[in-house]
This record gives structure tokens, C-alpha cells and sequence, in this order.
């Protein structure tokens, strides 16, 4: 009975939601991946530490801004120079434990603006960001002065 009652709750009242993207800089390209999860800090906080396990940083960017629902899947596009994998997500509920679903952005020139965003099936725009070359700067940076030793 109680999954039954969180599969029609899910299906009724919209949630809302929080998109991460991470990071990873290598000379010429970069790696993004992008996550569209509830806004759970346990959820959070678990996604955060396996990224950092393998040198990924976070850009902090704003979150969706109207709320969505459970199981419903959105398209992931942007610029004309990435490349997606998987182009399509399910914003889901997965316990923090579990493994995460992600969409792997893949771009070989940093040097040009990155646009990034979530459609629903039907095309309507959900959410949208860019990623500059200054955001990439100040994760890098961030990151050095965590790891800096203090006195």
C-alpha cells in the first residue's frame, strides 16, 4: 500500500528540484556532468563527495525554479559543441546510498561560453545556465585553497 501511495504522490504534487554540475579540466577540454535530483542534502551531500573522489569540482549554479514532478524525464541540450550522453534524464528518487543518474557533458574547447539546459519532452524550457570560463576559474581556485594546508 505505501508504495502504491508514493507512486500516485509522486504523480500528483510536484517536488522541487536542484540541478549540480561538476566538473573536470583537463589542457583543452572539459567534462561536465550534470545532475537534476530533489532537493535532498543527503542526496546532495552524497553526490558531492563521490564527484570529489575523482578530482570533479562544482559550479554553482540556480536551481529549477518551478517545482516538478517525480519520474518525469527532460531532454538536455546546448551548445552546438557538446557532446551528451545521455541526452535525456529522469528526475528520480534514489536513496543517498544508491548510484545517481547523470548526463556526461563532454566539450573540447573551453575557451567559447557553455549553454546548458533542461527541456520537458514536449519542448517547454524547465531550466537554463551558462558556464563561463570565470565560473571554471573560481571552482579551480575554490578548490586549490580548500586543499591548502593551514597553519
Amino acid at each position: 500500500m505505501g508504495v502504491l501511495l508514493r507512486i500516485i504522490h509522486s504523480k500528483l504534487i510536484p517536488i522541487n528540484s536542484t540541478t549540480l554540475i561538476f566538473c573536470h579540466l583537463r589542457a583543452e577540454d572539459i567534462t561536465l556532468h550534470l545532475y537534476l535530483i530533489p532537493s535532498d542534502c543527503t542526496i546532495r551531500k552524497a553526490i558531492d563527495e563521490e564527484e570529489t573522489k575523482f578530482h570533479f569540482l562544482r559550479l554553482p549554479k540556480p536551481p529549477p525554479v518551478t517545482p516538478l514532478y517525480l519520474g518525469s524525464h527532460f531532454l538536455v541540450s546546448g551548445s552546438k559543441h557538446l557532446e551528451i550522453m545521455p541526452a535525456e534524464l529522469e528526475l528520480c528518487y534514489r536513496s543517498a546510498g544508491e548510484c545517481q543518474v547523470f548526463s556526461e557533458i563532454y566539450c573540447s574547447n573551453v575557451k567559447e561560453k557553455i549553454s546548458l539546459d533542461l527541456r520537458h519532452l514536449d519542448g517547454t524550457l524547465v531550466w537554463e545556465t551558462l558556464v563561463r570560463s570565470g565560473d571554471l576559474e573560481l571552482a579551480l581556485a575554490c578548490a586549490q585553497g580548500s586543499s591548502a594546508p593551514t597553519a
